[in-house]
């Protein structure tokens, strides 16, 4: 099967579309917390309730791509598993 720049494209815009709709979301989100009650207050609570998400998350974006990269075959995978759950003790 040949690839065209057409079938790359069409195979790629769901990946690219979910990369927009993750990067409209903090500023979308912002918008809509100023436009609530108290807006200084909820603005902040959520810069650092974005921040600790983010903090959480992190590792586990990591460990992803760990998995995706290294694991090949059963034995792969139950050391992958058994370094994340070393992770998480």
């Amino acid at each position: 099967m040949r690839h065209t720049q057409r079938t790359i494209a069409l195979f790629w815009a769901p990946l690219a579309a979910t990369w927009v709709m993750m990067a409209a979301e903090g500023p979308f989100l912002a918008a809509m917390i100023a436009r609530m009650p108290g807006p200084e207050f909820n603005l902040g609570a959520y810069g650092v309730a974005f921040a600790l998400a983010i903090l959480i998350e992190a590792p586990v974006i990591m460990l992803m791509s760990a998995a995706t990269s290294l694991v090949k075959d059963r034995i792969s995978y139950l050391k992958m598993r058994n370094f994340s759950r070393g992770l998480i003790l």
